[in-house]
Order: C-alpha cells, then sequence, then structure tokens
C-alpha cells in the first residue's frame, strides 16, 4: 500500500487548505492534525489513507496519541469540527481549549477563512 503525506491526503478539501493557510498566516508556533484514525498526526507525516470519521468515542488509540503529543501545550486553538473538539475536551477536560470557528458549518466556515485570509 502506498502512504501519502497529509498535504496530499487532503488536497482535494477546500476548507483543509483554506485552513491551514489561515493557520500558517496567522500562527507563528506550527499546527498539529488531529486524524479520526490515527489521532495527532504532523503535516508531513507519511500515513496510509483512509476513510473515517471522528465519533465521540474514538479508539484507545486515537485518545492516547492525543493524551501524549498535546499534553504540554496550555491552549489549543481547534479549527476542527465539533465532533473533534468533544474528544479533545474528553481527554483534557481542564485544558483551555478556544475554537475560533465554532459553530459555523463548512460553507460558513469557508466563506469566512476565504474573506480574512484574501486581507
Amino acid at each position: 500500500p502506498s502512504h501519502d503525506m497529509i498535504k496530499e491526503m487532503y488536497s482535494e478539501s477546500q476548507l483543509f487548505k483554506k485552513t491551514i493557510s489561515f493557520v500558517k498566516a496567522n500562527y507563528d508556533s506550527g499546527y498539529l492534525i488531529l486524524s479520526a484514525k490515527y489521532g495527532i498526526i504532523t503535516p508531513d507525516q507519511l500515513i496510509e489513507p483512509y476513510n473515517e470519521r471522528m465519533t465521540r468515542n474514538p479508539s484507545m488509540e486515537v485518545e492516547l496519541s492525543i493524551r501524549k503529543n498535546v499534553c504540554d501545550y496550555k491552549k489549543i486553538i481547534a479549527f476542527c469540527g465539533s465532533d473533534y473538539v468533544y474528544v479533545l475536551r474528553k481527554v483534557f477536560p481542564t485544558k483551555c481549549i478556544v475554537e475560533p470557528l465554532k459553530g459555523l458549518g463548512i460553507g460558513k466556515r469557508l466563506q469566512l477563512l476565504s474573506e480574512v485570509y484574501q486581507q
């Protein structure tokens, strides 16, 4: 089986591309990706392609990956959907988790990121 880099795997997703462009332009700290299958992954990590959605009860491996890779951060700025944020809060109930796009559907997220990034 072939491996794809994260940026190639999600290259069809306009929301993913616009979110990454926004994060790179506005945050110096870099970013991590929360995968429904693998947990926390880096942008250049090689993974097997998959077709899974995050559930509110992810696998133990996903929860362990989150705990291991995010435990040292005091604040998480999450640009992911509500099920992903639910899992982050489940793993870290007392950690500061900020959701800049909270409550916005995919269309509204795309519109906002497009408008903000063009400026």
